[in-house]
């Protein structure tokens, strides 16, 4: 080959080596966005857990306060028809 024609073949080469230079910063650039916002729905996701636990505890806390009620509404009637209870 001559001269010229080993120019335009490393020419060729480099062009192209800069080419997927650039195509792997725009990926990388992806990549780390990509894992920037799986951080933050990670860290939303866990937030989200902890309120469903918390409302979860609640609502236990909340029934069986209902039921304690009910159960001392019932007994305390029963206790009032029987003359228990004044």
């Amino acid at each position: 080959m001559s001269t010229d024609a080993w120019i335009a073949v490393l020419n060729y080469i480099d062009t192209n080596i800069d080419d997927i230079k650039d195509k792997s910063k725009a990926n990388e650039e992806k990549v780390d966005k990509l894992r920037e916002d799986f951080e933050a729905l990670k860290d939303d996701v866990g937030d989200v857990k902890a309120i469903i636990e918390s409302n979860t505890e609640l609502s236990k806390t909340i029934k069986k306060t209902a039921l304690g009620t009910i159960v001392s509404i019932v007994l305390g009637y029963i206790a009032m028809k029987l003359g228990i209870v004044g």
